[in-house]
């Protein structure tokens, strides 16, 4: 999803939400996702070592949580976190 399309968003904010949720993602990972927030389910592979699929959820409920408009990247995905089974980023603090 392309930021420029996003235009009710304030990207400070969105950034401020994705330190608090993936905190282990530096700045420069975020500002790399700036005009296009797909690339965080890369990030978020690279940096957490996850799977694709568990990094397509996170990517996904994220997107959901700040109002965006997110296609079904993979249908047979679980779509919400408590349905998981793995832990949070919050508890691997």
């Amino acid at each position: 999803m392309n930021y420029d399309v996003m235009p009710n968003h304030d990207w400070s904010e969105i950034k401020h939400q994705i330190k608090s949720r993936w905190p282990r993602l530096n700045d420069t990972d975020i500002d790399a996702v700036q005009y296009n927030l797909d690339d965080l389910s890369r990030g978020l592979q690279k940096t957490y070592g996850w799977d694709e699929e568990r990094a397509q959820n996170e990517y996904k409920d994220f997107s959901i949580a700040i109002g965006a408009h997110v296609p079904d990247v993979n249908s047979s995905s679980v779509s919400s976190a408590e349905n998981m089974d793995y832990e949070s980023p919050q508890a691997q603090r």
